[in-house]
C-alpha cells in the first residue's frame, strides 16, 4: 500500500512539472482545453438518454402525444448541432494556441541545448539524452489532453453512474472489477512501449544517417554507395522491427486478456438487461438508455484508468526531462570580470589536460603555454595532437579537465562567459554557414556597416565573386529555401568564415586552418590578408601549411596532447625534431 500511495505522489509531482511547463508557455491554451473537455463530457449525456425516451414514447403508443416526440427528436437533433458549432470554435482557438505553445516548447528547448558545454556533443550518450528530449518536447504538450480527457471521463462517470444506480448498484461493480483488472495489464503495455520507442530512437537516427539524408546524393554516386548504404539501412530497419516484434510478442497475451475481460462484461450486462426485459421490470427504450449508459461508462471509466497510467507513465519522461534540463549550462559558470586585451596582456595555459566525456584517453595532457597580447602564435602538429581542442579550451568552448587557463593571472572562468568569448574573430575547423544571405552571415548579430562589410569582403577576395550573384550580398547561402541562392565551394565557404570572423572584430584571431580548401593563389594572398589582420595584435594560427608559420612570432608544436617544441621558426627548425622533419617533406613539393 506504502508504494501505490507513493506512486501515486510521484505521479502528481510528474504531472505538475510537466503541466507547468504548458502552463507556462499558454496560459489561454489550457483554459480552453478544459473548457472543451467538459463541452464533451456535457455533450455525451442527450445521446444517451433522449434515444430511449424516444423508443419508450414510441412502444407506448404516444400514451404523452406526438409533439412530445417531437420535442425530443428536436433535441436529440438541436443539442448535438449546437454542441458541434460550440466545439469547432472552440477547436479552431485551440489549434491556434496549440501551435503557439509547440513553438515556445521548442525555444525552450533549443535554449538549453545551445547553452550547454559543447565538449558533450562529442558524447555518445549526450547526443541520445539530447534527440531523445527532442522527440519529447512533442509529448510535453499531450499532457494537457490527458488531463483534458481525465475531466471529461471524470464528469461522464459522475453524472452516468446516476442512471446506472437506478438500475442496479451491482453492475457498477462488475465494470469495476473488470477496469481493475484490464488496468493492470494497459500499466504493463505502456512501461514497455516507452521502453521500446527508446530503444528505437537510436535505430532511427541510424537510418537517417545511412541513406535518409538526401544531401549525400553526390557521395553515393561518386563512391558508387548505394548498395553499401542499403546494407547498413536495412540492418538498421531489422533492429527497428527486431525490436518492434519482440514488443509485439509481448503484448499479444496481454491484448488476448483485455479482449476476453471486456467481452465478459459485455456478455453479463446483454444477459442482465434481456432478463429484466422479458420479466417486464424495464421498457425496451429503457433497455436501450441503460445499455448506452453502461457503455458509455465502461468507456468513460476505462479512460479514467488509462489516462491516469498514462499520466503515470509520464512518470519515465519527466525523469528524462528533468535529468536533461539538470545538465549544467555554460552560462551558469559565468563570472561578473569584463575582459580587456592590450599589449601586455597574457593568456596562459598552466598545467592544463583535457579528456573527451566517456574517454580514458587524454586529449591535451599538462599543458603550459602561454599567448601573448603582441604576439602571433602557430600550432603545427598531426592530426589528432590536440590543436583543435587548444583553441576550444581557449575559447571557452570546453573546460579543462585538470589544471586552468589565465588571463592576465585571472581564471578565465572568472570572466563573464559572452564578454569572453567576444574578444576572439574565430574561424573554428568546424566552422558552419547558416541559411540566411551571404551579408546575414558575415554581420549576423553586429550592426550593418556598408562600408566595412564592402571592404572587408574586398580583402577576403569576396567581393567580385560576390558580384555575379544574382542578388549579390543578398543572395542566400545554399539552395535550401531558395533557388536564387547558391552552393559554395569549399574555398568560397572558408572566404565567408574568414569576413565573418574579421567583421566581428574580436581582439584576438583564433583561426584554425583557415586556408585549407584554398588554392595556391588564393592561399597566397589569404595569408597576406591574415598578416595584416593580425599585425601587432594576439593571433592564434593553426595550420598545416608550414609556409604560414613564419607569420608568427612563435611556434608551438603539439604531439600526442603534449607540446613537444616551443621557439621562433628558425629556433624550432634548428631542433631537427618533428618540425624540421614535417617542414622539409613540405619543402619538397616545392622543389
Amino acid at each position: 500500500m506504502k508504494n501505490k500511495i507513493q506512486s501515486f505522489q510521484k505521479t502528481l509531482t510528474s504531472v505538475a512539472f510537466l503541466f507547468g511547463h504548458v502552463w507556462q508557455s499558454s496560459k489561454i491554451y489550457v483554459i480552453l482545453k478544459a473548457l472543451g473537455a467538459i463541452l464533451t463530457a456535457v455533450m455525451s449525456l442527450p445521446t444517451i438518454i433522449l434515444p430511449g425516451l424516444i423508443i419508450n414514447e414510441l412502444a407506448n403508443g404516444f400514451q404523452n402525444g406526438i409533439m412530445r416526440i417531437i420535442l425530443l427528436t428536436c433535441l436529440l437533433i438541436l443539442i448535438p448541432f449546437c454542441g458541434n458549432l460550440m466545439r469547432g470554435v472552440l477547436d479552431k482557438a485551440i489549434v491556434s494556441h496549440a501551435r503557439d505553445v509547440s513553438m515556445k516548447l521548442k525555444v525552450q528547448f533549443f535554449n538549453k541545448v545551445n547553452d550547454l558545454p559543447v565538449e558533450l556533443y562529442d558524447d555518445p550518450d549526450f547526443i541520445d539524452k539530447m534527440y531523445l528530449n527532442y522527440d519529447l518536447v512533442y509529448d510535453i504538450q499531450g499532457i494537457v489532453d490527458q488531463i483534458g480527457a481525465l475531466i471529461t471521463d471524470t464528469i461522464s462517470i459522475i453524472a452516468i453512474s446516476s442512471i446506472i444506480m437506478t438500475l442496479s448498484p451491482v453492475t457498477i461493480l462488475v465494470v469495476i472489477v473488470c477496469i481493475f483488472l484490464t488496468s493492470i495489464l494497459t500499466k504493463r503495455i505502456n512501461k514497455k512501449q516507452y521502453d521500446c520507442e527508446k530503444e528505437m530512437s537510436r535505430f532511427e537516427r541510424i537510418t537517417q544517417g545511412a541513406i535518409e539524408e538526401f544531401g549525400f546524393i553526390t557521395e553515393i554516386r561518386m563512391f558508387h554507395l548505394k548498395d553499401f548504404l542499403l546494407k547498413k539501412y536495412k540492418d538498421a530497419k531489422r533492429g527497428e522491427n527486431d525490436v518492434l516484434n519482440r514488443f509485439d510478442k509481448q503484448m499479444g497475451s496481454s491484448n488476448i486478456l483485455i479482449t476476453l475481460i471486456g467481452a465478459a462484461q459485455q456478455l453479463y450486462l446483454y444477459v442482465y438487461l434481456i432478463y429484466l426485459v422479458l420479466a417486464g421490470e424495464i421498457a425496451v427504450g429503457s433497455m436501450t438508455i441503460y445499455m448506452n449508459a453502461v457503455g458509455q461508462f465502461s468507456s468513460s471509466l476505462n479512460a479514467v484508468v488509462n489516462s491516469y497510467l498514462r499520466l503515470a507513465n509520464n512518470n519515465y519522461m519527466a525523469e528524462d526531462i528533468k535529468s536533461f534540463q539538470s545538465i549544467p549550462t555554460a552560462v551558469e559558470e559565468s563570472g561578473k570580470n569584463i575582459p580587456v586585451i592590450g599589449k601586455d596582456s597574457v593568456i596562459e595555459f598552466r598545467n592544463v589536460s583535457f579528456k573527451y566525456p566517456g574517454s580514458d584517453n587524454y586529449a591535451l595532457k599538462n599543458l603550459s603555454l602561454k599567448l601573448r597580447g603582441n604576439e602571433r602564435l602557430c600550432i603545427v602538429g598531426e592530426n589528432g595532437s590536440g590543436k583543435t581542442t587548444f583553441i576550444k579550451l581557449l575559447t571557452r568552448l570546453y573546460k579543462p579537465t585538470e589544471g586552468e587557463i589565465l588571463l592576465d593571472g585571472v581564471n578565465i572562468r572568472e570572466y563573464d562567459y559572452e564578454a569572453y568569448q567576444h574578444i576572439f574573430s574565430p574561424v573554428l575547423q568546424d566552422f558552419w554557414l547558416f541559411n540566411l544571405t551571404i551579408k546575414e552571415n558575415i554581420v549576423l548579430e553586429k550592426p550593418y556597416d556598408e562600408k566595412k562589410l564592402y571592404k572587408i569582403c574586398s580583402d577576403s577576395d569576396l567581393d567580385s565573386f560576390i558580384e555575379k550573384l544574382p542578388k549579390h550580398y543578398d543572395t542566400p547561402v545554399y539552395k535550401t529555401i531558395s533557388h536564387d541562392g547558391f552552393n559554395p565551394s569549399g574555398g568560397e565557404e572558408q572566404k565567408i568564415a574568414i569576413a565573418r570572423a574579421c567583421y566581428q572584430g574580436g581582439a584576438i584571431h583564433a583561426l584554425d586552418e583557415p586556408t585549407s580548401a584554398l588554392d595556391p593563389l588564393a592561399e597566397q594572398r589569404m595569408f597576406g590578408q591574415i598578416e595584416n589582420m593580425t599585425k601587432d595584435k594576439p593571433a592564434l594560427l593553426i595550420t598545416h601549411r608550414l609556409s604560414a608559420a613564419k607569420l608568427a612570432e612563435h611556434i608551438a608544436v603539439f604531439d600526442k596532447g603534449q607540446l613537444v617544441e616551443y621557439g621562433s621558426h628558425d629556433k624550432v627548425y634548428a631542433l631537427h625534431g618533428i618540425y624540421t622533419e614535417m617542414y622539409d617533406k613540405q619543402a619538397e613539393f616545392y622543389q
